[in-house]
């Protein structure tokens, strides 16, 4: 009888639908490179996504905690899902195979500034969704730039753009009075881009160009109010903020709104105020980085498609546009530059040290540049 009792027990059992294995729950890393946006901003996109897709684990990882790089946890394998970084660490990685397209996932590229969408693209692709930019601008100390009777150049209607004229009256005027009217400095790491911008900006030149006529007039008229003591050569960008801060100079060239943040305590005393960098057409340019998102290709299907549409909700909800702030990506008839990084970068930090540091004409600086790019883009 037990006999008989065991063999149907084990038939019902047989009968019953196998059980389905229990479903993990996709793990999806948020990785925040360093100085792409402020840790408060990448908290509340992640929390916005973790409420939104409440069937994943949501993890962020910063470069400043973790300690490496991109680069470096993607030659690890240890790619997270989706990245917050600037389009420059990203991209590589499309040509690897390792990035996931996302043409169709991102709205509003057609109010963006072309150059922005630019920056996120490979092979005519969109691999990164533009999420925010910074610009770059001057600083001025308003006060001391009344002080030296030149309130008129203050007259945003009349001078919202200086020329490069007014530019030099205001530096003539601070060193006359015993000061300088700014402060560059020579890297040729990111810090570099303030300095490249304010060149191409000056007579509407790039280092690119064939004859280079227009950079090497910019570099001429910064190498002629160092030599004459009206710019300085500071160690480092904080060296020269500092020294603007403390109001020894007139002007900071690589001024932005984390500054203002940043700098709040010290400008409490100061009066002051932000503008474009002085153009001979009179027009604004805009120096500006991209901060995006890039989804790296996973062995999880489902954490890949979260991570997509986390990625389409950062860059069009509004609740995402609350946390983001002024995301500076729209269209707004300025002309927009993108700094040169690179080799390029490298070689226009040597080209400015010879001019500035050790007198060489900005001309010939710039031709060397121009002849070793030529050279390594095999023409």
């Amino acid at each position: 009888m037990k006999r008989s009792i065991f063999t149907l027990l084990l038939a019902l059992l047989l009968a019953l639908p196998l059980a389905a294995p229990a479903q993990e729950t996709p793990r999806i890393c948020v990785y925040v490179a360093r100085d792409a946006m402020p840790r408060e901003t990448a908290l509340r996109l992640i929390a916005l996504a973790r409420q939104t897709y409440p069937q994943a684990e949501w993890d962020a990882l910063f470069e400043e905690d973790e300690g490496r790089t991109l680069r470096e946890m993607v030659l690890a394998d240890e790619a997270p899902q989706i990245a917050l970084c600037a389009p420059g660490e990203a991209l590589p990685w499309a040509e690897e195979g390792l990035l996931v397209p996302l043409e169709g996932r991102v709205t509003g590229l057609s109010r963006m500034q072309p150059e922005v969408v630019d920056a996120c693209v490979a092979d005519e692709t969109l691999y990164v969704a533009p999420l925010l930019a910074r610009h770059r601008r001057v600083a001025v100390n308003a006060g001391m730039l009344r002080a030296l009777g030149l309130e008129h150049l203050l007259d945003g209607r009349t001078h919202g753009v200086w020329l490069p004229s007014e530019a030099l009256q205001a530096a003539e005027e601070a060193s006359l009075a015993g000061g300088a009217a700014m402060d560059v400095w020579l890297s040729d790491g990111e810090d570099a881009a303030a300095l490249e911008a304010l060149l191409q900006a000056l007579y509407g030149g790039a280092l690119q160009e064939a004859d280079g006529e227009a950079m090497a007039d910019a570099l001429g008229w910064l190498q002629d109010l160092v030599q004459a003591g009206m710019a300085g050569v500071a160690e480092d960008r904080q060296a020269a903020l500092e020294r603007f801060l403390s109001g020894e100079t007139l002007l900071f060239i690589d001024w932005t709104d984390a500054d203002a943040e940043a700098c709040r305590e010290a400008l409490s005393g100061m009066e002051w105020t932000a503008m474009p960098y002085p153009s001979a057409q009179g027009v604004t340019v805009r120096s500006f980085e991209t901060t995006g998102a890039a989804v790296f290709a996973g062995r999880d299907a489902q954490a890949s498609a979260l991570a997509l549409q986390a990625v389409a909700l950062w860059s069009q909800d509004e609740r995402s546009g609350g946390a983001l702030g002024a995301r500076g990506l729209w269209k707004d008839g300025a002309v927009w530059l993108r700094a040169p990084g690179g080799t390029l970068r490298s070689l226009f930090a040597g080209a400015a040290r010879a001019a500035l540091l050790e007198g060489e004409d900005a001309g010939s600086a710039l031709r060397r540049v121009r002849e070793v790019m030529r050279a390594v883009e095999g023409g």
